[in-house]
């Protein structure tokens, strides 16, 4: 039965651990599908902040396509151009940085998803390995049990041949029994024989001197002394019988109740070793378990943190770059429009003036004015072509810095990354550890137990062999005879009382008969009596 018990246990402990790897494979398959959603819905959320800047870039060209279509009364409405133009770039810079930031925060996310997948592979080959170590231990555990069942079942053998041993020696005391009151009964005979042949002798010689009446004298006293001898020695058997008899039950007792208080010592100290054993790796298991569930627990929360924040931080992000395009975008476009109108009147304006003035008086001195504003006009274009390349360096310089920040926060992530993968290997290492100690103590305890189990039994089944021994050995006592003599007599008297219960008890039930059979006489249908 104990083999049967660790087979179940070990069955049932190899289904509860492979129950826990189904459960955590099944929550990293959930973990693995949620960060997959979280990456789509960010790489949608970068392509619409994409798309409105792309939009916002397409709008900025077409009003600078229309401010360099528009020339004339450039002075003010090209500074204003300018200012918008270096404002949308700035706010495009930042909403790139944004961009990047978040793909950085999404690369350390799939990072630490990569590190949380070899670690959750490390755990399961920790509990694969524990596994096998519990195998091995119930494996142990089985061993234990066949030697517990070879030890009951040699103590078994043994009860079986010291039962036979009984049954031969009860045999041979009986036999002996029988032969030494064969024995006595021939001894009681010829002394019969010897004593009534005197006595014969003896009354022959009477009658041949004296009279009849000394002969009859001489018949009864020989009868008397005959009876005399007859019950002694029916006595002396019944004694002998219930001496033997009373020896043989105290021998039997005895050595069942030795035989009974080794095999609970026996079952006591195995089940002693079993329940240490197994309360020593049922805590084992359970601290490792929950050491692993702890670990996992942690690193699932904190994933589900930095994603809820990295949600917030992108909403909030694209509300404010959408709230802020939106704005810009209708602040330019208002911007333009007044521009525009301002500088198309103007240039209607200057190009009618200039017609007027070209038509009432062509000279030499308003075609040099031409000429100026020409130059003027060519001049602020060459300043703000300069100043389109300024800001295309700048941002060039900026996205430079952006890529070696970024190259510097993912190095000191894999740093800090590869610290806590080791500082968490030598955490298993050190349970790994603690576990094989555990269970190799716990191996030595149990093998501990059951030699000293299989030394106690030993020592029990020389000591049932010793009181065997000595039983096989034994002599009836004179008080044991007594005794027997003494409860042979109380037997007579209460079969004799017995006997003569059951004679009253037929009297009375005689005597309620007739008083029955009377009372139906006299009193019968309503005392009338029969008739």
């Amino acid at each position: 039965m104990k083999s049967r018990w660790g087979m179940e246990g070990g069955a049932m402990s190899g289904f509860r651990a492979g129950r826990t790897v189904g459960v955590r494979g099944r929550k990293t398959a959930s973990h693995a599908a949620q960060t997959a959603s979280n990456q789509a819905q960010h790489q949608q959320q970068l392509a619409a902040r994409e798309a409105a800047a792309a939009d916002l870039r397409a709008s900025i060209d077409s009003l600078q396509r229309q401010l360099a279509e528009e020339r004339g009364g450039r002075g003010e409405a090209g500074a204003r151009a300018a200012a918008l133009a270096q404002e949308a770039e700035q706010r495009e810079a930042a909403h790139r940085k944004a961009v990047e930031e978040l793909q950085a925060r999404v690369s350390e996310l799939q990072g630490s998803e990569e590190s949380l997948k070899a670690q959750l592979a490390a755990l399961t080959a920790s509990l694969t390995s524990t596994q096998g170590d519990k195998m091995e231990r119930d494996a142990r555990l089985a061993v234990l049990d066949a030697q517990v069942a070879r030890l009951h079942a040699e103590g078994k053998a043994e009860r079986e041949a010291a039962a036979q041993l009984f049954a031969k020696e009860l045999s041979r005391v009986r036999q002996e029994g029988q032969e030494i009151l064969v024995l006595k009964v021939r001894e009681a005979e010829d002394a019969k024989d010897v004593a009534h042949h005197a006595a014969l002798t003896a009354l022959r010689q009477k009658m041949s001197s004296d009279a009849a009446t000394a002969a009859a004298a001489a018949a009864r006293t020989a009868a008397e002394e005959l009876a005399v001898a007859k019950r002694r020695w029916e006595e002396d058997m019944t004694q002998l019988q219930r001496s033997h008899e009373q020896a043989l039950s105290d021998a039997r007792a005895a050595a069942e109740a030795a035989l009974a208080e080794a095999k609970q010592r026996a079952q006591a100290e195995l089940a002693a070793a079993a329940q240490l054993a197994a309360s020593t790796q049922g805590a084992t298991e359970q601290t490792l378990r929950a050491a692993m569930d702890a670990a996992l627990q942690a690193a699932k929360d904190k994933h589900a943190k930095e994603l809820q924040e990295l949600q917030t931080r992108t909403a909030e992000a694209a509300r404010q770059a959408a709230t802020q395009a939106a704005a810009t975008l209708a602040a330019a476009q208002a911007t333009a429009a007044e521009q525009l109108a301002a500088a198309k009147t103007a240039s209607q304006q200057a190009l009618a003036a200039a017609a007027t003035a070209q038509r009432e008086q062509a000279s030499a001195k308003q075609l040099a004015d031409v000429s100026k504003a020409k130059a003027a006009l060519e001049g602020v274009k060459a300043s703000l072509t300069s100043r389109v390349e300024e800001l295309q360096q700048a941002l060039m310089r900026k996205s430079a810095e952006m890529a070696e920040t970024v190259l510097t926060l993912k190095q000191s992530a894999a740093e800090e990354r590869e610290v806590a993968l080791q500082q968490h290997q030598a955490a298993l290492a050190q349970q790994a550890e603690q576990h094989a100690a555990t269970l190799a103590a716990t191996a030595a305890a149990a093998q501990a137990n059951a030699t000293a189990a299989a030394e106690r039994f030993e020592a029990l089944a020389a000591e049932h062999r010793a009181l065997q021994t000595r039983w096989a050995a034994r002599e009836p006592r004179d008080e044991d005879v007594a005794l027997i003599r003494q409860l042979q007599g109380r037997m007579a008297e209460l079969e004799e009382l017995v006997r003569t219960s059951e004679e009253r008890m037929a009297q009375l039930r005689a005597e309620l008969l007739l008083r029955e059979e009377s009372y139906n006489k006299h009193f019968k249908n309503g005392g009338a009596g029969e008739k």
